[in-house]
């Protein structure tokens, strides 16, 4: 099937800055076009200007999102936001003004999850009604190489039984590797899910069943993954999409053997 590009949205009001984060993402109001049917939706942003790794780190944002969309792994509508000057010149806080002003352009935004939403907090244990949405969580943080999902940031959202992935701008690690990167399903180093992972002490020794994904990650089509990276703004840049257009490619030719390592990590 083919993968849709995110919508673009414009920011037509500002409303909050958020605490949580590293880049402290603010909320927007942002316009939807639907059969000339003007709604109003509030998305939290990521500054471009801000974004660790700078426009790189927002192309992470889109192929991640993208991916995780297509496996379906549950992450807030991710879409491509724009911000004007005439809108930094209606916000009366000088601050956030500047940051908008200095982003002006597109940018990366998720739906904003209210109310009831909160940080996971980790913990010894994941709830059975989640339990198998988290154990694909991992298995999806080992495809992307993404250590920043860590029990200090846990870069996760829930409430009672729902849970979803958040921040990949500091994804797909191995780009910044000097060395030849061996492939996940040989047990490269995954200490950084035994370490630190937010699900992993919650997730040890209880029975999972990670088919469903093995099933989606074997099945992504060529086309598809051309599309994921097709839908990466120009203005984000094209840096390291070869290395990762292959490192999709070879994991889905061995999603058996990738599942298998993250069984081994959890069993």
């Amino acid at each position: 099937m083919a993968i849709l590009p995110l919508a673009t949205l414009e920011a037509i009001g500002y409303q909050k800055a958020l605490t949580s984060g590293t880049t402290h993402p603010c909320v927007f109001d942002c316009e939807i076009l639907s059969d000339e049917t003007r709604t109003t939706v509030e998305y939290a942003v990521k500054f471009k200007s801000e974004v660790r790794s700078g426009s790189t780190g927002l192309l992470f944002e889109v192929i991640a999102a993208q991916l995780a969309k297509r496996l379906y792994i549950p992450i807030p509508e991710p879409a491509l936001i724009e911000l004007t000057s005439q809108l930094a010149d209606a916000i009366p806080e000088r601050d956030i003004a500047a940051r908008v002003r200095n982003s002006a352009g597109l940018n990366f935004g998720t739906r904003f999850l209210s109310p009831g939403y909160s940080t996971w907090i980790v913990n010894d244990s994941v709830p059975i009604e989640i339990r198998q949405t988290a154990a694909e969580i991992v298995a999806f943080d080992v495809l992307i190489d993404n250590a920043d999902r860590r029990k200090g940031n846990p870069n996760l959202l829930w409430k009672e039984n729902e849970i979803f992935v958040i921040d990949h701008e500091l994804a797909f690690a191995f780009v910044m590797s000097i060395l030849p990167v061996p492939e996940p399903w040989l047990d490269r180093d995954l200490n950084f899910i035994r370490q630190d992972h937010p699900l992993y002490s919650g997730l040890k020794g209880q029975t999972i069943d990670l088919r469903r994904f093995e099933g989606e990650l074997a099945s992504i089509a060529d086309n598809e993954i051309d599309d994921i990276f097709a839908s990466v703004p120009q203005e984000f840049g094209t840096l390291h999409m070869e290395q990762i257009s292959n490192h999709l490619r070879n994991s889905r030719d061995h999603a058996d053997e990738l599942v298998e390592a993250v069984g081994r990590i959890l069993k």
